[in-house]
């Protein structure tokens, strides 16, 4: 996959909204009061888990970047970063229709997509708690969204551990139906 441009950058925060919502309420455009954090919760409780890991990666980066000057803040925005940048890129093409699931490379990334929300939402939460009074607004972002990361990870982790209990059970499965199959005797009609 070819690195992430600055146009694939700005279709995901498009796409997403949430990222250019919380960007507005950390400039002060907007208020961060309950319709808002309700909103937030509800348009990233409606996303799949890969598409939650970016929109809360890129809202990570923002809050990121307004705290940068705390090492929370800028390990924050790294993290968030590097998920971008390794996800970004296969999303958009995926969305596009140039990759398959199927694809084992793909297969692999999607397989550390519990790891990488569990991760992000523990630096959303220690940023969070690290913030003061003047950052009281991204405290409580952090903490929306450290707590929806949680809530994916757990989504995406069974989603996970159901997919491969049936990629074990599909061999087995399929011979012992062929198996019972095979031994059925019909009756004949009365």
């Amino acid at each position: 996959m070819e690195p992430l441009c600055d146009r694939g950058f700005a279709a995901l925060n498009v796409r997403f909204i949430v990222p250019v919502a919380i960007c507005g309420i950390l400039n002060g455009e907007e208020p961060l009061d309950d319709i808002a954090e309700y909103t937030i919760q509800e348009i990233l409780s409606e996303l799949a888990p890969d598409a939650a890991l970016l929109a809360l990666a890129l809202c990570a980066r923002n809050i990121g970047a307004h705290v940068g000057d705390r090492t929370t803040g800028r390990i924050l925005k790294l993290e968030a970063e590097k998920i971008i940048e390794e996800y970004g890129p296969v999303w958009l093409a995926y969305e596009a229709g140039q990759v398959s699931t199927d694809a084992p490379e793909i297969a692999l990334l999607l397989s550390y997509i519990p790891e990488d929300l569990e991760c992000l939402g523990d630096l959303l939460l220690a940023t969070g708690e690290t913030l003061d009074e003047d950052n009281a607004v991204a405290g409580i972002l952090c903490d929306i969204l450290g707590k929806q990361a949680e809530a994916h990870r757990q989504y995406a982790e069974a989603q996970l551990n159901t997919l491969e209990l049936e990629l074990e059970a599909g061999p087995e499965q399929e011979n012992a139906s062929a198996l019972s199959a095979s031994n059925v005797i019909p009756f004949p009609p009365s």
